[in-house]
């Protein structure tokens, strides 16, 4: 188990493991996004940078232990280095490492905006307590667009 191929292999189940681990997060964190949970939001984004962190450190130690046995890739080779070796079993652990990590950029990118969404209703709520103009979307029964200043603060600031 000393060889180049199984000592890659070990390292990416665990990466595996920490990838799997982050694609549940921040499936919790969709959750509590769509449930407007913010007490379970920070435990989470606590949670999901530690665990980024943890991550980023195990994926710079395969650089190393790569190194280690003078296989100096780049990033971009890596792949096709993996796809020539004649190791089945590496094959389906970096497909599948691959996989779990673009499914957990696509949920990141899809959390991203459900908080934009709720940051921007959020800001039209605050504009409106304010009494400042937010009344693009405000239509009086005639049609006309309606103005602020045909409203009181609702806040008092």
């Amino acid at each position: 188990m000393n060889d180049p191929i199984s000592a890659l292999f070990d390292h990416l189940k665990v990466e595996q493991g920490l990838a799997e681990k982050l694609f549940s997060i921040l499936k919790r964190e969709e959750e509590s996004l769509i449930k407007n949970d913010l007490n379970q939001l920070e435990v989470i984004t606590s949670e999901k940078s530690q665990l980024i962190n943890e991550y980023l450190l195990t994926r710079d130690g395969r650089w190393k232990k790569l190194s280690l046995v003078d296989i100096n890739l780049k990033e971009t080779e890596l792949d096709q280095w993996i796809h020539s070796q004649k190791n089945e079993s590496l094959h389906h652990i970096w497909a599948n490492l691959n996989q779990i990590l673009t499914d957990s950029q696509q949920i990141n990118r899809t959390n991203g905006l459900i908080i934009h969404q709720l940051s921007s209703k959020n800001q039209r709520a605050m504009a409106i307590l304010l009494g400042q103009d937010d009344s693009d979307g405000l239509y009086g029964s005639s049609g006309q667009s309606l103005s602020s200043s045909n409203f009181n603060k609702i806040t008092g600031y």
